[in-house]
């Protein structure tokens, strides 16, 4: 991978320096590559009261 990140070679042109297929090498390539960044959080769930003690403290 890190031949990949300092070279403009692709990991096809890379297979025969390491003297294996190009199939192979790609499944290196992607096996060693971080994973994806997770998709946006859903929105936090409005607190609807329950259990909620300020709302029904009365200041009297």
């Amino acid at each position: 991978m890190a031949v990949h990140d300092r070279t403009n070679l692709t990991v096809r042109q890379q297979a025969p320096l390491f003297g294996v297929s190009p199939a192979a090498a790609l499944r290196v390539a992607q096996r060693l590559r971080p994973p994806p960044a997770l998709g946006r959080a859903p929105p936090p769930v409005a607190d609807r009261g329950a259990g909620g003690g300020a709302a029904r403290t009365a200041l009297g």
